[in-house]
């Protein structure tokens, strides 16, 4: 399921056995226009997953609907959403930077005050760095600020469908590692670390 356009139906046509091309701009509804679409297809599915990131939350929710193992919506979201990950972790006793969430430039003044500096601004939605900035003063907070909301205007891409929030929070220097897990009934199955290496400030591309 993926895309009218989508680059792996055109480029390996033989990769798949069956289809389903949906539009997935429409985020308030893509969930019902994929059910429609499965239920038209008459396929029976045993499992449900996905190998984009900003599609996680939707492929939990096809999950439910369909009645397989999936990990719940909730967390997806809490996971998707970088002020509910930074919430949620604290509310569970574990240590995160100061953050302040950014819903227009109204909050700005406050989230700086907050925070700090340096300090880091991202979008709550995006993904592959995309707007992450490191930013040393106020003044430079607003204008990348501006600067990345207008970006989002032009885009095509349909991260922006689920909000154009961001958040400012605290700058940690220091190296990066990244844990991945794979759990099966609660239980770690898989575990890898692995060294990020320096990120390319002030944008932290990987």
């Amino acid at each position: 399921m993926d895309g009218p356009d989508s680059v792996w139906k055109s480029e390996v046509p033989d990769l798949f056995e069956h289809y389903i091309p949906i539009d997935f701009s429409e985020y308030d509804s893509v969930l019902q226009t994929a059910m429609e679409a499965i239920e038209a297809s008459g396929l029976k599915f045993d499992a449900v997953t996905t190998f984009y990131e900003d599609a996680v939350p939707l492929a939990a929710r096809i999950a439910r609907a369909l009645g397989v193992e999936s990990n719940t919506p909730e967390a997806c979201d809490n996971a998707r959403n970088k002020h509910t990950t930074r919430k949620v972790m604290g509310e569970a006793g574990l240590p995160v930077p100061k953050y302040h969430s950014i819903f227009s430039e109204d909050d700005l003044g406050k989230a700086c005050e907050v925070v700090g500096f340096p300090a880091i601004l991202k979008p709550v939605f995006g993904l592959a760095s995309f707007g992450v900035i490191r930013c040393e003063s106020e003044k430079e907070v607003r204008e990348k600020y501006a600067k990345t909301k207008e970006a989002m205007k032009t885009s095509t891409g349909i991260v922006w469908s689920q909000g154009t929030q961001f958040v400012l929070e605290e700058y940690y220097d220091g190296d990066e590692f990244d844990v991945d897990c794979l759990l099966s009934d609660g239980e770690v199955a898989y575990a890898k670390i692995t060294d990020n290496w320096a990120c390319w400030e002030p944008w932290f591309q990987e």
